[in-house]
Formats: structure tokens, C-alpha cells, sequence
């Protein structure tokens, strides 16, 4: 083909543009690839070049179904929705347009450039791909794109659903490469699995100078209508966060006081906790929040308290008891569990972690505590006392794991296929667990 073709001008400059973005573009795409190995530079050509060409054709609907996929229709919810509470004092930060349809498109497996994702119930679950954002009904086996309404200059830079009907998806609008200006942000809406969307704004953020960008969003769901973002402008002074919180399903949201979050965790509407990213303390919330103060831990004989860092914060068990994680920099990094019988007044040392213990924390039913995101996945059946290794198939650490249903798992593995001190894209990859993580399934897009 002859190079001064459009398009080929044009994949020029999208590779240009994306090359310093940390997000993806919202594109709807029309053809289906068989999905196939490719090499870190490759995924990150293909990438490229998949968009340049969603960017110059003309978004179509087609519904071309793989012979293994799964009925579309979504199914039921296993996280109840809640009451809406009273609605927690605060000033809106956002304007609404209309829902608009986004009909689904079913797919098989292309070759996306899968980012991150996870279960919500047994058999629902979302992912972000490449450029879109898709749903799965089946547990992963199949998997379709869906994506809310948005200009080709709008990018998807985060996602999260309560159940397999309720979900929201966070976007930027970013001034023109170079210029200084208004960076948007903008909060998508769906009750009804993706076919539709409602687009709120959420945040403008003035920008003193160039190539504002909005980091990768933190949110934590707490039911299909309360729910918490945590956002991050970089290219702003100091590297601005802000905080959001929605009651009624993300047809509103109030923002909170403005503190450097690394991230948050709430258990119910109200009590909820972050972390410090100016010192990597663990502070807390009771008022959904408002406020904030210091979590006091038991100090561990020999091993100092900055050597010691929550990666998130505490997971419920069945009991109500939670369970706080903090790895170590340190002492093998084995890191220590702690427990509090008192949704987090006070705390007590439960057990030492594993030597060379991962970050990522999760709890299926049966008491079994589960550590990811080290050299493999490590379980414990006797409260953290003796630790095994589960999990053979997984091709990598896990850099995030997620628990639905009491006994599904679904982990994002990172695939470190570089050679030793070279700068190359880390590919990812979706795991799903049925049995507690005694066995896994690769469930990429």
C-alpha cells in the first residue's frame, strides 16, 4: 500500500497522541479477530492500528455472534440493592445528559490490549480492553463490547459494576494537544447491562499548563447505589485528587475533601477506608468522607512502622471481623495481618504473612485467606498460621484479585515477558477461579 494514504497519516498521529496518554480513547470497533499470541510490541502495534481504523470508519451494529457465546441477556444480581440512604450533604459536582442507546456488539476473542476487569457475580463481569469497554453473562466465556455514547476525543480511563445490570464508567476530555485549558471528566451511567447510558459530568479541572491527564480511577463499590471515585489529575498542581460519592446510582455525585489519596475501600455507606499517598498512612472514615483520621496498628516486635505499607484497605469476613493487609519492604516482606472485631475502632496483630508475600487480599467463603500479587498465589486455611501455593496455571503474579459469591475468584495476572532491564509494555491477562482458587481458566477478552 502506498504510504501517503489517509490513514495511514492518520495512524501516524494517533500513535503520536496515544504515546502520551496513560488512558484509551472510547472507539467502537467493528471486526472480529481470532485472538492470537503476539509479542509486547506487537499487542502495542496492533493496538495502534485497530484504532486508527475504528477512528476512520463509520460505527456500525452488527451483531455477529461466536458459535461459544453465551445468551446476552444479563443475570441476576448477587449483591442486593440497597435502600438509598439519605443522601449525604455535600455540593454536586455534575449535570446530566440523557441516556442514549448503545446497542452491544457479541464478539469472540480479538486481540485486545486487556487492561484491567473482574467478576461481580458468578457468571457477570466487565473488562477494559484496548479501547472498549465489555461485559460478559457467561462467567467469561464469552464476552461482548459495549460502550456509553462519547466523542472519538473522549477517553474510557475507568470501570466498575455493582452487579451485572448496574455499572459506571468514568471518561476525560482533554484540551487540545499542547494548550492549556479545561480538562473534563465525565461519569457514565448504565442500569440495564450497557444498552444504554446516562453521561453525567463529573468534574473541570483548569489546567495551568499543558497535556492534563486524569490517572487511572479508584472506585469502590458498596451496592447498585452507593458508590465512591477517587480521581487523580496529573499535569495539575501537585497532582490534584478528588473525591466523589454517589446514593442514588450515579444519577448524582457530591465530591469530598480534597486529600492525596492512594486509595479507598469502603465497607457500608459510611465507613470506608484510604490511604495517604504524601505518607502512606491508614485513615478512616465514618461519614462517607467528610472527614478523616489516623488508624492506630499494634506495633510488631523488630519491624519498624514505615517499613510497613496497607496496599488497600480491610476486607469483611462472613463473621463481620475485618482483616487489613500490610506488606513489608522488609524482614523477608512478610508484612502482617491485622483484626478488628470493631468495624475498625481498634485492631490486633492476627498473623505474620508468608515470606515473600504478594499484596492483593482476598477471602472466600470457608476462612480461607488468599495472598496474590507475589512470585505465586499463596493460601491459608488455619487464620495465616501455615501457607500453601495454589494456583499453578496462572502464567504470573497477580497484580489484583477480586472474590464474588463466596467461591469465585477473578484475578488480573501481568505477563513479564521482557527481558531483563528493558522498557517494554507488561500485557495482562483475566483468570477466573469456580472453586476458591483451587483451579483457574484463562478469561481474557
Amino acid at each position: 500500500m502506498s504510504d501517503d494514504r489517509p490513514s495511514a497519516r492518520i495512524l501516524a498521529a494517533w500513535a503520536h497522541v496515544s504515546a502520551r496518554s496513560k488512558a484509551r480513547p472510547i472507539v467502537r470497533r467493528e471486526a472480529v479477530h481470532p485472538r492470537r499470541l503476539i509479542t509486547a510490541g506487537g499487542r502495542l502495534a496492533a493496538t495502534f492500528a485497530i484504532v486508527a481504523v475504528g477512528l476512520l470508519a463509520v460505527v456500525s451494529q452488527r451483531h455477529d455472534t461466536a458459535s461459544t457465546a453465551l445468551p446476552s441477556a444479563p443475570g441476576p444480581s448477587a449483591i442486593a440493592a440497597m435502600p438509598t440512604p439519605t443522601p449525604l450533604p455535600g455540593n454536586s459536582a455534575t449535570t446530566t445528559t440523557p441516556a442514549t442507546p448503545s446497542p452491544a456488539t457479541a464478539t469472540a476473542r480479538p486481540i485486545y490490549d486487556f487492561h484491567t476487569g473482574q467478576l461481580v457475580t458468578a457468571v457477570d463481569g466487565w473488562a477494559l480492553s484496548g479501547a472498549d469497554l465489555l461485559v460478559t453473562h457467561g462467567g467469561g466465556r464469552s464476552w461482548t463490547v459495549t460502550a456509553p455514547s462519547a466523542p472519538s476525543t473522549e477517553r474510557i480511563v475507568g470501570a466498575a459494576f455493582a452487579d451485572g445490570l448496574h455499572g459506571w464508567v468514568v471518561s476525560d476530555r482533554v484540551p487540545a494537544e499542547g494548550s492549556s485549558g479545561v480538562l473534563g471528566v465525565d461519569v457514565h451511567r448504565t442500569d440495564d447491562g450497557g444498552a444504554t447510558w446516562e453521561t453525567m459530568t463529573l468534574a473541570s479541572i483548569p489546567s495551568p499548563g499543558p497535556d492534563p491527564l486524569v490517572g487511572f480511577p479508584t472506585f469502590s463499590v458498596v451496592s447498585s447505589d452507593v458508590a465512591y471515585i477517587l480521581i487523580q489529575a496529573e499535569g495539575t498542581p501537585d497532582s490534584e485528587f478528588r473525591l466523589f460519592a454517589t446514593v442514588d446510582g450515579g444519577r448524582s455525585w457530591h465530591s469530598r475533601p480534597r486529600l492525596p489519596l492512594r486509595s479507598i475501600t469502603f465497607v457500608d455507606p459510611l465507613v470506608g477506608w484510604a490511604v495517604r499517598n504524601d505518607s502512606g498512612a491508614l485513615i478512616r472514615t465514618v461519614d462517607g468522607g467528610k472527614s478523616w483520621a489516623s488508624q492506630q496498628l499494634p506495633a510488631i516486635p523488630g519491624v519498624r512502622a514505615s517499613d510497613l505499607s496497607p496496599a488497600s484497605g480491610p476486607a469483611r469476613l462472613a463473621d463481620g471481623t475485618l482483616l487489613l493487609f500490610e506488606s513489608a519492604a522488609r524482614d523477608g516482606n512478610r508484612g502482617a495481618f491485622f483484626a478488628s472485631h470493631d468495624d475498625g475502632s481498634t485492631w490486633a496483630i492476627a498473623a505474620r504473612g508468608p515470606t515473600e508475600a504478594g499484596y492483593s487480599v482476598a477471602v472466600p467463603n470457608g476462612g480461607a485467606w488468599i495472598l496474590g500479587g507475589g512470585p505465586s498465589l499463596l493460601i491459608s486455611h488455619d487464620a495465616g498460621t501455615t501457607w500453601q501455593q495454589v494456583g499453578a496455571e496462572l502464567p504470573g503474579p497477580i497484580a489484583s484479585i477480586a472474590v464474588v459469591d463466596g467461591s469465585h475468584l477473578s484475578a488480573v495476572v501481568d505477563i513479564n515477558n521482557c527481558a531483563p532491564n528493558t522498557d517494554c509494555a507488561v500485557p495482562r491477562e483475566l483468570w477466573i477461579s469456580d472453586d476458591a482458587g483451587t483451579s483457574w481458566r484463562d478469561a481474557t477478552p
